[in-house]
């Protein structure tokens, strides 16, 4: 096989054969039939190569596998400072989408979200959305949150760990 392994590029991948004799010399073409396994050599995972010899000086057939794998998730994620007032924090607690603090794009695969350190008046949940809980005080709180794109049957999972500043004024 002219390849083991390929890169995932979105287009069918498959490696070119060469068949050889005991003797190390090149075998014609006409002397055997390559039959590539049915799935589609597109995606990432494994594929066969069967060489069947034919012909009154050839006999036999051998198959070989090769993989198509997994490349890197191409997420990328900005964030942006959310501002709220402390006297309606002090009523209530307030909610705000995950577009108010992430922009996520390329991401391949399912993204959660997870807050890793900041306030505890400060929550995120998976879905991105961020909640300012009743009573936090003025000041400037800087949160860290971990943003998993969970990757796909091409694209392997990628994790960002990202920071924003919720300001209570």
């Amino acid at each position: 096989l002219s390849a083991k392994s390929f890169a995932y590029t979105g287009k069918v991948q498959k490696p070119t054969v060469t068949v050889k004799d005991s003797k190390g010399n090149a075998i014609d073409s006409s002397y055997y039939t390559v039959k590539y396994s049915n799935k589609s050599s597109k995606s990432a995972g494994s594929y066969t190569v069967t060489v069947t010899l034919k012909g009154k000086y050839y006999t036999g057939s051998k198959t070989l596998t090769y993989k198509i794998t997994k490349i890197a998730n191409t997420l990328t994620v900005k964030t942006k400072n959310i501002t709220v007032k402390a006297t309606a924090v002090a009523k209530s607690a307030k909610t705000f989408a995950r577009t108010k603090a992430f922009t996520v794009s390329k991401a391949k695969g399912t993204v959660t979200y997870k807050k890793t350190s900041g306030n505890s008046k400060i929550t995120v949940a998976s879905n991105g959305k961020v909640t300012v809980k009743k009573g936090l005080k003025a000041g400037t709180y800087t949160v860290k949150v971990k943003v998993t794109a969970a990757g796909t049957t091409n694209y392997k999972a990628k994790t960002k760990t990202v920071s924003f500043k919720v300001i209570v004024k």
